[in-house]
């Protein structure tokens, strides 16, 4: 198992055989996508109560379909505490997997 390293320290699993190379967009792409843990921070810090306890993104997974969408990866799976990222949900599902 490969571990995508962040600089939010979230654990990103990448799930691929080694002749899989993810493009570089797309894990610019992640990269960018994992700043919403800052939004997430800022929202807690000034509206307290809004999310519930705790927002977070507990992990991200990458699957062997991984490339560039609009706005967040297509094969990304995020687990998240207390929120959801509606974007996320249902985002071009098992497209290309191989």
């Amino acid at each position: 198992m490969e571990y995508f390293k962040n600089k939010h320290d979230i654990v990103v699993k990448l799930i691929k055989s080694d002749n899989i190379k993810f493009e570089n967009n797309a894990m610019e792409e992640l990269d960018s996508l994992l700043d919403i843990s800052d939004t997430n921070n800022l929202i807690k810090a000034n509206e307290r109560g809004f999310f519930g306890e705790n927002p977070s993104i507990e992990e991200v997974v990458i699957t062997p379909d991984f490339h560039k969408g609009a706005g967040i990866p297509i094969g990304t799976v995020i687990a998240t505490k207390n929120f959801i990222l509606p974007q996320a949900v249902g985002n071009d599902i098992n497209c290309g997997m191989r």
